[in-house]
């Protein structure tokens, strides 16, 4: 007896516990997925900036080295032309030193040029002033020092060794004075981008894989040379381009911007973690209502066997008077 109202009891029930679940879950994912984005691209943001900073206090230590060799009287008495000896001693003395600079070559106004140990085919002062900005710094009497970027006029370096020109080179020029203020000639001091993306390297596992870009005028470095790098350098800031979100920093390095792509990868993974949490709890609740609905089908249609039986019970007592 009563089965149909048992079922449409149990049905209804389920069907409503059901709805509440969906109402919690699916506003609970969509929560915790926002929570998370903004949690991952805040600390992304934060680790960029981070890595700028110590990144410019790399750049910051080669430009002190570099200005204590501009003052070195070897390098000024040779560029003046009171010595005639090779610079390369001294030159790779610095690098050693400093252990951050890649290579280094020194111009005189003569034409001369001196180079530390690895370095072949360096650019003449020539070629180096096809590029505007380099130009304007020789010829700027009030510019002593200058940071270029770029991807053409390079040296090669690396124990002879030719170095890609994709790979680009950040070069701290510095002008060296004779003691009547006079300009006797230019030091270049080179960084290679990929020792400098080593300061990019952030040290977080949801962050690993993250490809690091140098935008400027005329070119960009990347720490990833791929099809991709130059979607990322198109793609709007805060925006996800495949299955990467792109970040950007506002601080100006030197004349160019610096931005990265990092992994959503991980991001996902969180968040498919938590939502199965909470598809798994939405599913203990389900089945907690199923049993609950059951007993109380149940227990309705029990009472109402009972009422009916009791009913019928007096039906007859009635009837046999």
């Amino acid at each position: 007896m009563f089965q149909k109202t048992k079922k449409r009891i149990y049905r209804t029930l389920l069907l409503l516990a059901l709805l509440l679940i969906a109402l919690i879950v699916i506003p609970s994912i969509a929560m915790f997925s926002d929570v998370f984005y903004s949690t991952y691209e805040s600390t992304a943001k934060n680790k960029l900036d981070r890595s700028i900073s110590a990144s410019r206090m790399y750049i910051d230590s080669i430009m002190a080295t570099t200005d204590n060799l501009a003052l070195n009287p070897e390098i000024i008495q040779t560029l003046s032309g009171q010595r005639t000896s090779s610079l390369t001693p001294l030159l790779d003395a610095t690098c050693t030193y400093s252990l951050d600079i890649g290579a280094i070559t020194v111009y005189g106004l003569d034409g001369s040029i001196y180079t530390s140990s690895g370095v072949v085919n360096p650019p003449e002062a020539e070629e180096l002033t096809a590029r505007s900005d380099i130009a304007e710094f020789f010829a700027d009497r009030n510019a002593d020092e200058y940071v270029s970027l770029r991807t053409s006029e390079i040296i090669k370096a690396y124990n002879n060794v030719p170095y890609d020109e994709q790979q680009g080179i950040i070069s701290y020029c510095r002008k060296v004075y004779r003691t009547d203020g006079d300009v006797i000639g230019y030091i270049f001091s080179d960084i290679f981008p990929h020792d400098l993306f080593e300061y990019f390297n952030i040290a977080d596992n949801r962050l690993d894989g993250s490809v690091i870009m140098i935008a400027f005028s005329g070119g960009y470095f990347s720490s990833d040379h791929s099809e991709e790098t130059e979607e990322y350098l198109r793609a709007e800031a805060d925006t996800i381009v495949g299955s990467r979100l792109i970040i950007s920093s506002t601080r100006n390095f030197y004349g160019g911007t610096i931005r990265a792509a990092v992994p959503l990868s991980p991001l996902y993974n969180n968040i498919l973690l938590i939502s199965g949490i909470i598809l798994l709890i939405g599913a203990a609740l389900l089945y907690a209502v199923h049993l609950i609905a059951r007993a109380a089908a149940n227990q309705v249609t029990n009472q109402l066997n009972e009422l009916l039986l009791k009913m019928t019970e007096s039906t007859q007592k009635i009837n046999g008077l």
